[in-house]
C-alpha cells in the first residue's frame, strides 16, 4: 500500500488533536497540516506569542485551532491544558507528543545535572503526563491514537547526547508499555521517527562549538545541511498526516517504532529491532 499526500486520504474532519511543542519545527508544521485536513487542533507550547501567530494563521486558512501555553513537564499545567481543550473542543482523540529539548550537549562530566534532569522531564515525563490525561478519556471511549515522536538517537549510542538519547530511548519503551496496556481498549500507541528534518534543533547544534558536539558529529550535521539531506518540516507533517488518515497506524501495529520515511516510501512499517540501511542518523 502506497501512502499519498494527506489530501487524498480518509477524513479526520472534526477530530480533536493535541500537538505539544507546537510553536516551531515539526510541531508547528504538523498542527497546520492537521488543521488543513479538517481536524480541530489544540496547540501546546511554552511560547505564547508563537502560538498566537499560528492560531491566527490557521484561522485565516479556514481551520480551527486553540493555543494553550503550557509546560508539559508540570503536571498541574498539563491538567489545566486538558481541561481547557475538553471544554473548548472536546476530549482529545489524537495526541502527538512532540515537545522536546536536545540540550544539554556535552560529555557527562561537563554538563549541568539540572539541565539533564529538565530534559528528561520535558522529553519523557511530559509525554507520560499528556498520555495519562489522554488515556483517561480514550480508554472508556474505546478509541484514540497517541503518537510519540522519537529519534534514531534513542536507538543508537551517540556520545555527548546523553540526555536526548536516553530520553528518546525511554520514550520508545514507554510507547511499548502503553500499547500493551491499552490495545485491548481500542487505543493505538506508536513511536514515529521522522528522520532527518530541517528544524531549529539542527540549527542549534550546528551553531555549537564543534568540541562540545563532537568533531565528527558536528561535521556530519554541517554535511546534512550542505548536501540537502534535511527534509522540510512541512513535508514531514504532510506525510505524517497522510499516514494518520490512511489508517496505517492501526491497533495491529500499536507499540511499534515506525520509520516515517520507509513507511511512506514502501507502504510498510518497520518494526524496532530490524536494521534500517537507509537511516543516516
Amino acid at each position: 500500500m502506497k501512502f499519498s499526500d494527506a489530501s487524498s486520504q480518509g477524513s479526520i474532519t472534526g477530530t480533536v488533536c493535541l500537538v505539544t511543542g507546537a510553536s516551531r519545527g515539526i510541531g508547528r508544521a504538523l498542527a497546520a497540516a492537521l488543521a488543513e485536513a479538517g481536524a480541530l487542533v489544540a496547540l501546546a507550547s511554552r511560547t505564547g506569542e508563537a502560538l498566537d501567530e499560528l492560531v491566527e494563521e490557521i484561522a485565516r486558512s479556514g481551520g480551527r485551532a486553540l493555543g494553550c501555553v503550557a509546560d508539559v513537564s508540570k503536571w498541574e499545567q498539563v491538567d489545566s491544558l486538558y481541561a481547557i481543550v475538553r471544554r473548548e473542543m472536546g476530549p482529545v482523540e489524537l495526541l502527538v507528543n512532540n515537545a522536546a529539548v536536545i540540550t544539554p550537549v556535552g560529555a557527562v562530566e561537563e554538563i549541568d545535572p539540572h539541565e539533564w534532569k529538565e530534559a528528561l522531564e520535558i522529553n519523557v515525563t511530559g509525554a507520560f503526563y499528556c498520555s495519562k490525561r489522554a488515556l483517561e478519556t480514550m480508554v472508556p471511549r474505546r478509541k484514540g491514537t497517541i503518537i510519540n515522536l522519537v529519534s534514531g538517537m534513542g536507538e543508537r549510542v551517540f556520545a555527548r547526547f546523553s540526555a536526548y538519547s536516553v530520553s528518546k530511548a525511554a520514550l520508545i519503551h514507554l510507547t511499548r508499555i502503553l500499547a500493551a496496556e491499552v490495545r485491548e481498549h481500542g487505543v493505538c500507541v506508536c513511536a514515529v521517527d521522522p528522520g532527518l528534518v530541517d528544524t531549529g534543533m539542527q540549527e542549534q547544534l550546528r551553531a555549537m562549538p564543534a568540541e562540545r558536539v563532537g568533531i565528527e558529529m558536528h561535521s556530519r550535521l554541517i554535511q546534512y545541511k550542505r548536501e540537502g539531506m534535511l527534509r522540510p518540516a512541512a513535508e514531514i507533517a504532510r506525510q505524517l498526516v497522510g499516514v494518520i488518515r490512511s489508517g496505517a497506524l492501526s491497533l495491529e501495529r500499536s507499540g511499534e517504532l515506525v520509520s516515517l520515511g520507509r513507511l511512506y516510501a514502501q507502504g510498510s512499517l518497520r518494526v524496532q529491532g530490524r536494521p534500517d540501511p537507509t537511516r543516516r542518523h
